[in-house]
This record gives structure tokens, sequence and C-alpha cells, in this order.
């Protein structure tokens, strides 16, 4: 075939036979060409072009390109897309781009590759467009790739051999940033050696048939935590996905985590010696003070206020060690005990504690309620009732305690007083004060309280003793799990 005079006036030059063999041979490529000029005037088209697109040659040269883009962006999925596109790099002359869009349909993806064209001297002389349609099989594994990339993981497909097939775009920065190769020229991990942590994981991998996992491997100067899945044909592991993950940042946290926990052990250990040792010289003397024949009764008043200011300050510092043995421990050697029995002793405690008050508790708790606790089980119901004989302005103190059978695996203990009943707004934060979900000024007790409980793997909480009066008096629900 031959350029025709018309096809020659239309490309605007004088074409050679050789320029024409040229040009016509694009008509045997399996991509669509499109040229255009210096004014976006179409000056060549190939057939693969005029099939995609739908309008000729003959009908296109010397058309201004952006005329044809509406017509052809229909054919794509998105037409939208396809235009922004498109119009983008005719503002932008100068840039490359590529770009892959859908067909209408489902019908395959096209690839797009534009360049600009120079003359001699670097001037933009008008720009060229491939177009490169993938049937419709390609169409998932473009979809597979695109999720892949999406992932914020590197992974690296290898087959048995450990070459690698294919890799996601974070596996790709993992080769190059941190392997340190040219992820084209990286064609296996045997260049890794196999006395490279990364390669002996995926040969356990592959070698054993199943997942193998490594925290924490030091690959060029970083930490990932690494999974290998192997792909398996039939009982045979042909390959494996390799995925890693940055683990820099976990480590970081957990050394952060591990100077703060030794920096409140210093903290801890310090109220504990130090600072009650100058406590201890302070209660020394006051107590000798108190001694003392010629205090008036105002100057006595103020000696026990500050001594009871420091008994607290040693309270504190005995709450403290108790939390942090609590959370050590707390939940450690866990055996089936008598909730009756445990109750029954707490109860006699507290009837001696305040001799000489009057003190009145009904037990309603039989023998056999096993519940899974350990010694501590002592300090949560003392310290309730404790609570219960403290705020309870009544001359006779009065607590109701019941065991029920909840049905649902635990013992339900409920401890009820005649106090002056809680606000709603303080039911929860009452067991929060060492998650700042408690007021300044309220002690340690109920927090510490729940954190025993929940080391019981049980529940705790308030509720009004008349159910819409809190003025009543509170009940406190203690859920333990049965043995």
């Amino acid at each position: 075939m031959v350029i025709t005079m018309a096809d020659r006036q239309r490309i605007g030059h004088n074409s050679t036979g050789v320029e024409d063999s040229v040009l016509w041979s694009t008509d045997c490529l399996d991509v669509a060409l499109i040229v255009t000029d210096g004014q976006e005037k179409i000056t060549w088209t190939n057939r693969p072009f005029d099939e995609l697109s739908g309008t000729p040659r003959e009908d296109a040269i010397g058309r201004s390109r952006r005329d044809m883009l509406e017509p052809f962006a229909r054919r794509f999925r998105d037409p939208d897309i396809f235009m922004k596109n498109i119009l983008w790099l005719y503002d932008h002359p100068a840039e490359e781009l590529r770009a892959t869009w859908e067909l209408a349909g489902g019908k395959g993806l096209v690839h797009l590759f534009s360049r600009p064209v120079r003359d001699p001297e670097g001037r933009i002389a008008g720009r060229v467009e491939s177009y490169r349609k993938a049937d419709a099989r390609d169409l998932q594994g473009g979809l597979e790739q695109a999720a892949l990339d999406a992932l914020p993981v590197a992974i690296i497909v290898v087959n048995d051999a450990l070459d690698i097939v294919r890799y996601n775009r974070s596996g790709r920065d993992f080769i190059g940033d941190v392997l340190g190769y040219d992820p084209r020229e990286a064609h296996s991990l045997d260049v890794l050696g196999h006395d490279s942590p990364l390669t002996g994981t995926v040969i356990a991998a592959l070698g054993h048939g199943r997942t193998e996992k490594r925290s924490g491997l030091e690959l060029g100067g970083r930490y990932f935590d690494v999974i290998v899945t192997p792909m398996a044909r039939g009982k045979q592991a042909h390959g494996a996905v390799v995925a890693l993950i940055d683990a820099g940042e976990a480590r970081e946290r957990e050394a952060q985590c591990e100077r703060l926990r030794r920096e409140t052990e210093f903290y801890v250990d310090l109220m504990s010696h130090d600072i009650r040792n100058f406590n201890q010289v302070s209660m020394g003397y006051m107590e000798m003070l108190e001694l003392s024949e010629n205090l008036a009764e105002d100057q006595r008043a103020y000696l026990e206020k500050a001594l009871s200011g420091v008994k607290g300050s040693n309270k504190l510092i005995d709450d403290i060690k108790r939390i942090r043995m609590i959370r050590e421990t707390g939940g450690n050697n866990l055996v089936p005990m008598d909730l009756g029995k445990i109750l029954a002793e707490d109860v006699q405690h507290i009837v001696r504690t305040y001799e000489g008050r009057r003190v009145v508790v009904n037990q309603n708790a039989g023998s056999g309620c096993m519940a899974m606790v350990n010694g501590l089980a002592h300090d949560v119901f003392r310290h309730i009732m404790e609570n219960a004989i403290k705020f309870d302005e009544h001359p006779e103190k009065v607590i109701d305690i019941d065991v029920v059978d909840s049905q649902e695996g635990f013992w339900t203990v409920r401890i009820a007083d005649h106090g002056p009943g809680m606000p709603d707004d303080r039911k929860k934060p009452v067991f929060e004060r060492m998650s700042g979900g408690s007021t300044r000024g309220a002690g340690l007790g109920l927090s510490i309280v729940k954190l025993i409980v929940d080391r019981f793997g049980g529940r705790i909480w308030v509720e009004d003793r008349v159910p819409g009066d809190r003025s009543q008096g509170s009940v406190f629900v203690v859920q333990l799990r049965k043995a």
C-alpha cells in the first residue's frame, strides 16, 4: 500500500518512499498509535488506533486531538477519568504519562504511554500516544496488582528456586532501599546468601510446607516481622509469599515502654524507701511530741492532723507498692475458694476492727460457692465493707451481704450499705482513679479493688440499693468466675 497525495497533504510534509513504508508499517503493530504536531493537530494514526477509537484514519488526520476525545472516551468504563487524563497531558506538553483504563463492559484494559516529540533544537514538536490493549483475562491480574500495591506491607513472591517472580510497590522499595539491590536486576533471594535470616526463613517454609514467622529480623539495618506462606501444588510447595512488616516503630514503642517501666520502678522504690524513711523520722518526733504535757488543745489538734497526714502518705506508698504487686502477680495461683468462708472471715475481721461501734452485718452466703480466686479476695470484700462503715453516718452501721448464682459462669456477691449513696456520674469513675477517671483527692482503694477483680477475670460495679433513690445507700456488685 502507498500513501496518497491527499494523505501527504493532511500529514503536512512530503514523505519519501522510505517514510511511507515506516508510517504504513505501524499498521502491523499490536499497539495503537496517534501522532500530533505542536498545534495538537493529528498527523497520523495507525489501523489499530482506528479500530480502538472507531474513527478512520482518513477522518482523523488534520483534526484537533481535543475534538476526538469525547467519542473516544465513551469506549471506556469511566469516560470522565479518561478525558481528565488526556486533557492534563495536552495542558502539560513537556510531560510523559502512563495510565491504565478499563474498557466499557469489562472487555479488558488499555495501557497508555505518551511522550513529547522534540525537534533537533530540543523544542517540542508534537506528541506520540501509544495504546496497548490487554484482553479481559489481564483485568483480574491488573486489579490484583493494584490491590497488592495498596498494601502497606512489602510482598515478594518467589518460586521454589528462590527466584523473585512478583512484588508489590512496597516490596520493590524493600528490595531497593533495604536490601540495596536494583529491583530490575535482583532476580533471586540467592543474592543474599543462605545464611541470611530472610533466605533461611523462606527455605524453612518451603522445606516444611508450612507458614514460618520471624519477629524482629534485622535486615539492612532495620527490623522487620516476616511471614512466609508456602504455595502448594498438590503436596509439593512450588513457591512462597513473603510478607515483611516494618517493626521499627513497634520496637521503638516497646523500648520506650521498657524505659518508662524502669523509670516507674525507680519512683516506686524511691517512695518505698527514701520517702518512707523521712516519714518515719517525722512520725517519731511527732509521737514524742504527743507525750508532752505542755501542749495546748489547739496545738494538739494541729499535731494530730500532721501525724494523720504522714500516716496517709505512708498508706499511699503502701497502696502504690500493692498496685505493682497486683499487676505483676494478682492473677497468679488462682484456686477454688469458698466465697462463704472468705466472707465469714472478713465479717469477723470487720467486727473486731470496729469493736465498740455498732456494726451489724447480715450475711446470706452458705458454703459451697466455689470461685477461682486467691487470697487477694479478702482485700476486695474488706475494703468495700470498710467504706460502708466509713461513709455511713447512722449510729448503727448495717451491711447486707448476699451471694447468688448468676447462671452465667459467675457467682454474684452483693454488698449493700445504708450510707449516703453515690450519684450516677460517680458510679463508674469511682473505680478509675488510676486511669484518670476519678476526681483528685479520691483514694486508690476502689481502683485497687477493681484491679484485683480484673485479675480474677471478674467484674465489679455499683448500683443504688433502692432503684432510683441513691440517698438510700449503694450496692457494690462483684462477679467472680465459678470454679
